[in-house]
């Protein structure tokens, strides 16, 4: 009964952690990312694949807007530069807090400077 019981609240907890932190948000278009490694295994980053050739084959794929996961990190790319102007004019509207200054440092550090500043 025991063991039943546990077997139950571990799969309960993998489907709320599955459904809360790797499911795609809203309407934006992405691969569907896989539990604890995201879109790493799918799109061939973890056996070295450029980051630009992987954002290259979304954008064919999905649009200028998708999503990619790498772990835990979650990223919404924009590849249209008049997207881009219109986000960096209108600042005032978008997040630009330090709450995950320290996580994407990591990957993009420039990038990350030149949206938030310093």
């Amino acid at each position: 009964m025991f063991l039943l019981l546990v077997v139950i609240l571990l799969t309960i907890i993998f489907v709320y952690i599955k459904l809360k932190y790797f499911t795609l948000y809203g309407p934006i278009p992405g691969k569907s990312p896989h539990f604890l490694f995201g879109n790493i295994l799918q799109t061939g980053l973890a056996r070295g694949r450029y980051f630009g050739d992987i954002s290259k084959e979304f954008q064919d794929k999905y649009g200028d807007i998708f999503q990619i996961w790498f772990g835990r990190l979650h990223l919404i790319c924009i590849c249209d530069p008049n997207d881009v102007q219109h986000i960096f004019t209108h600042r005032h509207i978008y997040e630009k807090s330090n709450l995950h200054l320290n996580q994407y440092r990591i990957a993009f550090n420039d990038a990350l400077i030149a949206n938030i500043g310093r």
